[in-house]
């Protein structure tokens, strides 16, 4: 009895535990793309794209992004269609990352911009959106969220400035240790 009562009380902190854990590893593995991509633009001295997306094989059960190049009008690389499938013949798939709804563990992003993608610019490191820098939309940080999936307490908010520059913090009503808390604007 007394080893099913310590087991009752263990497990789910040991999942929380595990679960607390993915949400740092996604969003550890966010920025380390983020400044991959930043730096294949300056690399390649060509603008390298990320996009948002979820979906995949006609569910909603995956969040993703694709980092690319070249990119064509109009037409964005669908990381739900997987890694080696994402982008069309024309594009440069460099990385494509699906996160699976079945690690409770999820992406979003901001949606009062709009936009579900930014580009970094090859010369100055910065994020634009559309496909020039002399797009009439004001910059300002591209926020990608990493959520606990049915747990809004816990959150990270990775902001990409304008600069280019992704910088991460804590977000919700339990503050995650290690991560500084997100101060309102």
């Amino acid at each position: 009895a007394l080893v099913a009562i310590v087991l009752a009380i263990a497990v789910p902190s040991f999942r929380e535990y595990i679960v607390l854990n993915r949400l740092k590893s996604v969003t550890a593995q966010l920025v380390t793309d983020l400044q991959f991509a930043r730096a294949e633009s300056a690399a390649r001295n060509t603008p390298v794209y990320w996009t948002y997306r979820t979906g995949g094989s006609g569910s909603s059960d995956i969040t993703c992004y694709t980092i690319y190049t070249t990119r064509v009008d109009g037409v964005e690389c669908n990381c739900a269609a997987g890694p080696g499938a994402a982008c069309g013949a024309q594009q440069t798939e460099l990385k494509v990352v699906q996160i699976a709804a079945s690690g409770r563990v999820e992406l979003g992003i901001d949606d009062d911009t709009g936009a579900d993608s930014f580009a970094f610019d090859n010369i100055s490191g910065g994020i634009y959106y559309g496909t020039t820098d002399f797009n009439a939309t004001p910059l300002t940080d591209f926020m990608i969220k990493s959520l606990i999936i049915g747990d809004m307490t816990k959150a990270l908010l990775v902001f990409v400035s304008p600069a280019g520059r992704p910088t991460v913090c804590s977000a919700g009503t339990a503050p995650i240790k290690g991560y500084p808390p997100c101060t309102s604007p």
